[in-house]
């Protein structure tokens, strides 16, 4: 197995025409527009020269309680083929990844998808995705609030532990990821 991390300004157009397929077969629609993600990173997982995983963490800044936080948005993540451990192979790469670098990754989930991540090492909290608000949805059309109420993914206890810590809206500067 191979682990390749690519900035999205660097990816090269098979690598997005391949992301987008993967999309549209999950989900019916592609809803995302990689070419966009310049300053996001793609970890792609490779075995015998095939893409079997792929994920992305999104550069963000997030507000709370009056502080600004710079984490790293996780998302994106599809496993090629289902229960063959290559969804767990990239979510425990990412973990080490964010811990080699002393950063938080946090994510969206939906409830079926929360045991998953718990087991990949992530701490998941229900409820909590009813406070995020995009900032700047006004100015751009986009959602101000998440449609339906996931559960948040994080690679750090003691991050959901503050953002726990009081009932304060929690501000991200972009559009959800």
């Amino acid at each position: 197995m191979l682990f390749e991390i690519l900035l999205g300004r660097d990816l090269p157009e098979h690598y997005i025409e391949r992301m987008n397929a993967q999309r549209i077969h999950e989900y019916g629609v592609n809803t995302k527009n990689f070419a966009n993600e310049k300053q996001s990173k793609f970890i792609y997982l490779w075995d015998d020269d095939a893409l079997k995983a792929f994920g992305m963490l999104k550069p963000l800044t997030l507000t709370c309680q009056g502080q600004s936080q710079a984490i790293l948005g996780i998302g994106n993540i599809m496993a090629i083929e289902k229960g063959r451990g290559h969804g767990k192979s990239l979510m425990t790469y990412m973990m080490g990844y964010l811990k080699e670098r002393n950063a938080v990754g946090l994510g969206f989930c939906d409830r079926e998808n929360s045991g998953f991540y718990r087991k990949c090492g992530y701490t998941v909290v229900e409820g909590i995705s009813a406070r995020f608000r995009y900032r700047h949805a006004q100015e751009t059309g986009d959602r101000e609030r998440l449609e339906s109420v996931p559960d948040v993914l994080c690679s750090s206890p003691e991050f959901i532990a503050w953002l726990q810590s009081s009932n304060e809206p929690i501000e991200v500067d972009v559009p959800f990821w």
